[in-house]
């Protein structure tokens, strides 16, 4: 029923959206929408090729044809652009989700970003619920962190596949083990249901595997676990691994090197960019698998990345990914395990010509100072005068500009410093005035370098390094080995005062300007953690006073109807009204109070994890400044680069103020908090009129001595005693599911 209403409803919409379709194309359109809905995108994709070529401004065309597209691996651009459309000219709020995730795969973050928030405030709360759009913004914010640092990989093959038979292209030769479909007896009853049967590194001569299942009851999603295998080739011991390795996303493709130690695996959660990201997680000596690291790009991107395998002696690796495959295919890429350091250096530049401040166009040619190699010829915007450089490395650079229609050229010589990541750094060119000689003056801004989404600056550098193409010749490969054994070239002195640059601090800084920052930083979360606390002993109180009131109806409703004739019709009517009314303000407290509770709870658990958060933080500065009195500098390194981390991946932390979290949920669920408040009201009316029913045979069952009759009404009554059980339970489900919903606005603004 639900599936039919739901095609009538695709085939109706684009007719609401004012596009008329002709009787000839109604079974193709029918054919189309069906597919579509089922999820079915690459098989839906030639369909609506051809819808959106007979009715190209058909909103919601665009938008199916965008969508499939996207899952078909068409160009990125095409995509956007029929999305871009869909959403413009009001298709389904679907077409924002996707036109998000089209930005996001094109490593357009903040672009992403917009169009999954427009989807979040345009969908109703029901679709909203159906997709992972919130999840899928902190993603945007991880790719943005995870692009400050990238690696130049050495290709060495390269090869696609369809996604059920990629692993049978890894070469295990200097690998071992076999690479196998999980055995039956590793399945639970949620992977059976579910068709899930994991694929896994079978080493041969261990006797632990690791596999992926959804547990007992997927509540967590895919996780990683570990099975012992008996000599007779039973498992046992069937447990998940112990660790920061699973989330309540999914994780899943585990490897376990021959090292002893190192665990490679995808996830979708963590500081993932997008779909499953590559991790790697060390075994400690307690047998806990240690905080993830995100593998960084290129090995993942917003795509799906997933089964790196390196060999024993960490020379190559295999492993397979979604990018530029097409048709739900996959890429599997042989890969060597050391990469060559990238650091994208990009000036984020204005001309400006205080002569004649109409000029806004100029020419720009950048060569090497040393070499005289062209590196650059560009012109800034004639509108606002912006321009944007791509400067390959460190070094000295000579600028020659000329104004639009002048004759005159300018040139000055940048020193770009050493940096070790990828940054965007200010510039501006001015042509001024001096003694009546128009002189350039070159003014960097690199002591600090700009806060924005570099991903935004490099998209074009960012897709063609993200394709991966076979790339390996004698000549990288050399680079390579050559840097195995040596390391890479040292470029920072080892002196404390360079610690916090070597760490990734922009230059300029020191440790005790780190430390003073991290100090405030602590301070801000201990008074969260005391208004959260406070608050929270707010909720509790607030709840009990909701479960008074609550009470309180309930025994005025009870006195209401007690307290009537039930032979004065008018005056019981009235009566049966009244109680109706208070039962419905008590159930509507009691809702509320279940919320105030849950609230609560919540932001204890919450308070509790940062106090464990400030000690983690605090005990990292101290450690930081034993090292720079012991003059440790490797040790300071390391704390100032804990620190670094802390920091790149604070702005991307989602749902972390159950304050926030709270009200997003007020948001959300009102309407489906009204819903069941109706339904218990229509319960609750139901019940009134079994218990008047139920008075009604007790009466004439105490009046009536006939054992005929007598049978049939305690027949009766036991119908209605058991209708009455059934509705009481209804009751309790429907104020059971109210606990999580319900507006909570108030709970955290009272004084």
């Amino acid at each position: 029923m639900l599936r039919n209403a739901l095609i009538f409803i695709v085939l109706t919409l684009p007719l609401l959206l004012g596009a008329q379709v002709s009787d000839e194309h109604d079974d193709l359109l029918r054919e189309a929408n069906v597919l579509f809905e089922e999820g079915s995108y690459v098989s839906a994709h030639p369909l609506f090729s051809q819808l959106v070529s007979l009715y190209p401004k058909n909103a919601d065309f665009n938008f199916k044809f965008g969508a499939c597209a996207l899952q078909n691996g068409d160009d990125k651009s095409k995509a956007i652009k029929h999305l871009t459309y869909a959403t413009k000219k009001g298709a389904d709020p679907r077409s924002f989700y996707h036109l998000g995730r089209a930005h996001h795969l094109n490593y357009e973050f903040k672009e992403a970003k917009e169009s999954y928030q427009d989807f979040e405030r345009k969908a109703d709360s029901k679709v909203v619920e159906n997709f992972d759009a919130s999840r899928q913004i902190a993603m945007c914010e991880f790719g943005s962190t995870l692009l400050s640092s990238m690696t130049d990989l050495v290709v060495m093959d390269k090869q696609e596949t369809s996604d059920q038979d990629f692993f049978r292209y890894f070469d295990m030769e200097n690998v071992g083990g076999k690479i196998l479909v999980a055995p039956e007896e590793l399945q639970s009853k949620a992977d059976k249901k579910r068709n899930h049967r994991s694929v896994i590194h079978f080493p041969g001569d261990k006797s632990i595997l690791y596999f992926s299942s959804y547990g007992k009851d997927s509540s967590n999603g895919l996780d990683i676990y570990q099975a012992t295998r008996l000599p007779d080739g039973t498992f046992t011991d069937i447990n998940p691994i112990k660790g920061s390795v699973n989330t309540q996303y999914d994780e899943d493709f585990p490897y376990f090197h021959p090292d002893g130690k190192t665990m490679y695996f995808a996830s979708k959660g963590h500081n993932s960019m997008g779909g499953y990201d590559i991790f790697k997680s060390t075994l400690n000596g307690s047998g806990q698998f240690g905080v993830p690291k995100n593998m960084d790009f290129a090995i993942n991107t917003p795509d799906d990345d997933i089964f790196y395998i390196a060999d024993s002696l960490n020379n190559s690796a295999w492993f397979a990914s979604g990018r530029s495959s097409a048709n739900g295919n996959l890429h599997v890429y042989n890969v060597l395990v050391q990469g060559l350091p990238s650091v994208l250096i990009y000036l984020d530049g204005m001309f400006i010509s205080e002569i004649d401040p109409d000029i806004r166009k100029a020419r720009i040619v950048v060569t090497d100072e040393l070499t005289d190699r062209p590196i650059a010829e560009i012109y800034s915007d004639s509108f606002n005068g912006d321009y944007l450089l791509s400067i390959p490395k460190p070094g000295l650079y000579k600028f020659s500009v000329e104004a639009e229609d002048s004759p005159i050229r300018h040139e000055g010589v940048v020193e770009i410093p050493v940096f070790d990541e990828s940054v965007a750094l200010r510039q501006e060119l001015r042509l001024v005035a001096v003694n009546g000689q128009q002189k350039l003056i070159i003014q960097n801004f690199f002591d600090e370098p700009l806060d924005t989404d570099l991903a935004s600056l490099v998209q074009e550098t960012l897709r063609t390094k993200a394709a991966l193409d076979v790339n390996a010749t004698e000549e990288l490969i050399a680079r390579v080995k050559a840097q195995e054994e040596v390391g890479p070239a040292l470029t920072i002195k080892k002196d404390l005062a360079n610690a916090a640059l070597t760490a990734g601090f922009a230059e300029g800084s020191t440790i005790e300007q780190v430390i003073t920052d991290g100090i405030e930083d602590i301070q801000k979360i201990e008074d969260e953690v005391q208004i959260i606390e406070d608050n929270s002993d707010l909720a509790y109180s607030y709840a009990e006073d909701l479960r008074r009131g609550a009470d309180k109806k309930l025994i005025q409703a009870e006195a209401r109807l007690n307290g009537v004739d039930n032979d004065n019709m008018p005056e019981y009517i009235q009566a049966l009204i009244d109680y109706t009314q208070l039962v419905k303000e008590a159930e509507a407290l009691s809702v509320e109070s279940y919320v105030a509770i849950e609230t609560a709870d919540r932001a204890i658990a919450f308070a509790q994890r940062e106090k464990q958060r400030i000690a983690e933080l605090a005990g990292n500065f101290d450690k930081i400044e034993t090292a720079v009195a012991n003059d440790e500098f490797d040790v300071a390194v390391e704390g100032l680069r804990q620190e670094k981390d802390r920091l790149n991946v604070k702005g991307a932390d989602v749902g972390r103020d159950p304050k926030a979290d709270v009200l997003a949920l007020a948001d959300m669920k009102e309407d489906e908090q009204q819903r069941i408040l109706q339904r218990v009201s229509q319960f609750r009316e139901d019940e009134r009129l079994l218990i008047n029913e139920e008075r009604r045979l007790e009466t004439s069952l105490e009046k009536t001595t006939k054992k005929s009759a007598r049978a049939k009404i305690e027949n009766e009554l036991v119908q209605v005693r058991e209708e009455l059980t059934i509705t009481h339970q209804n009751i309790r489900n429907e104020a059971a599911k109210a606990t999580d919903l319900g507006s909570a606005e108030d709970l955290f603004r009272r004084e």
